[in-house]
């Protein structure tokens, strides 16, 4: 086939540059940098879309998992939960949030600690073993050790980008890039030394944003060359980070000893600042973040939190409920939140928000904008309705609750099959006139 433009993609188009996610669409800024976005004030803009309703917030399912579920990632219908008491990985099943169930599991070392999923692989890092485990997913019922890497002490996150996973080491001290391209075959292909204790990543359009817990900072390194990286920006941030996340121009740090989440603008890589924090309390665990929320759990309150970010200069905490004693993490997908809860051995599930009065999406072709405003269309299931409106069809100013005009006649096709229709035609000279 001949291209018939400068770029001609004829079948399917995969981006994985870290910041894909479930239910993201695919956005550019200003420069045409193109990156995953969650369908919040990234896209419509700040007081665009009709606000997210957490009171609501509450329990929806559970699942006993294990002695210790560590960490949770979610891919589509599945949650992946590495457990360090039987030191495994499980896959479940989650298309039913209300009844979560085990679909399959491998043992995968002796410390499995964090994970990152990439199409049907999910990559581990193991404290104890010093390696990243590369475990297929394809058949969720029988998960499938790959591949390994020994990639040295003390291992503590991994972040996946295309054909290459990022891990930081808490005792070296270090970035590693790893190249992915075969799964089964592993390839360290750049390394950088970034600080005493980085705890944790995320890599997005050639960064990667690290915490590290004994400088107390949030580092940028350039990664687009994995045999030449370089540390391009630094910012404090506190006493004991353990979390980074990106979303837009936006890193949302979660710090274990001042107890807050900060909000810090990376629109410029090399000048990160502070835009705004907020306390939260107890002790943190790693966030996540989506659409206009972030949401973290405190492992000694029992709780999960969920901030509302829309303006970043003044996060806001909008709802908390219980989950259960030493939450260890968490992960969100659609109006559902899956947190691993290590004292009650479970991995519970929590409905998020309220359902929305119905909303229409409005296009303005002027300015390019979007925004929101009511309307009186309701859904049930497959239908839609209205009760206490007019409908008009050739009118703006309907009469009557169906109000149909036309300058000569008016039709309706009635149809009881798909193969016979029956008319009722409308005209001043005639009348109503049924034509079958």
């Amino acid at each position: 086939m001949a291209p018939e433009a400068r770029l001609h993609v004829a079948g399917g188009l995969k981006l994985q540059d870290g910041s894909q996610g479930d239910r993201r669409v695919l956005t550019s800024d200003a420069d045409g940098d193109a990156s995953w976005q969650d369908m919040g004030t990234s896209i419509f803009g700040n007081g665009n879309l009709p606000p997210g309703d957490p009171s609501c917030i509450s329990l929806a399912g559970s699942l006993g998992i294990g002695v210790s579920p560590w960490y949770v990632a979610v891919s589509g219908t599945h949650a992946y939960v590495v457990e360090t008491g039987s030191n495994d990985l499980k896959v479940i099943d989650i298309s039913d949030p209300t009844a979560p169930f085990v679909s399959g599991s491998v043992g995968i070392g002796t410390s499995p600690v964090h994970l990152a999923v990439s199409g049907s692989y999910v990559f581990v890092v193991d404290i104890d073993d010093e390696d990243l485990k590369v475990i297929d997913v394809g058949d969720p019922g029988a998960p499938v050790l790959v591949g390994s890497l020994a990639v040295g002490l003390t291992p503590t996150a991994v972040a996946v980008s295309g054909n290459l996973a990022y891990v930081v080491h808490y005792g070296p001290g270090s970035l590693k890039v790893i190249d992915i391209s075969d799964p089964s075959a592993p390839a360290q292909i750049g390394s950088l030394s970034i600080g005493t204790s980085p705890m944790y990543l995320e890599v997005a359009n050639n960064y990667a944003y690290v915490v590290d817990n004994s400088t107390d900072d949030l580092k940028v390194i350039d990664v687009s060359d994995p045999g030449a990286m370089s540390v391009v920006g630094v910012l404090s941030v506190g006493p004991s980070p353990v979390s980074v996340n990106i979303r837009g121009d936006h890193a949302y740090v979660v710090d274990l000893n001042s107890d807050d989440v900060k909000v810090i603008d990376v629109s410029d890589p090399s000048a990160p600042s502070l835009a705004g924090s907020l306390i939260v309390g107890g002790e943190l665990r790693p966030a996540t973040v989506s659409g206009n929320f972030a949401y973290v759990v405190d492992a000694d309150a029992g709780t999960l939190n969920v901030i509302d970010v829309a303006d970043p200069a003044a996060p806001t905490l909008a709802a908390s409920t219980p989950v259960g004693t030493y939450p260890t993490s968490v992960a969100v997908s659609g109006n559902h939140a899956f947190v691993p809860v290590g004292g009650a051995s479970e991995l519970k599930v929590v409905d998020l928000f309220c359902a929305n009065d119905p909303h229409q999406v409005v296009y303005d072709p002027v300015t390019g904008e979007f925004s929101s405003a009511p309307t009186s269309w309701q859904v049930n299931g497959d239908n839609v309705y209205v009760t206490d409106e007019r409908v008009g069809i050739g009118t703006d100013s309907p009469s009557a609750k169906l109000d149909v005009r036309d300058a000569s006649a008016s039709e309706f096709r009635l149809s009881l099959s798909n193969s016979h229709w029956s008319k009722l035609r409308f005209s001043s000279s005639e009348g109503l006139r049924i034509e079958a």
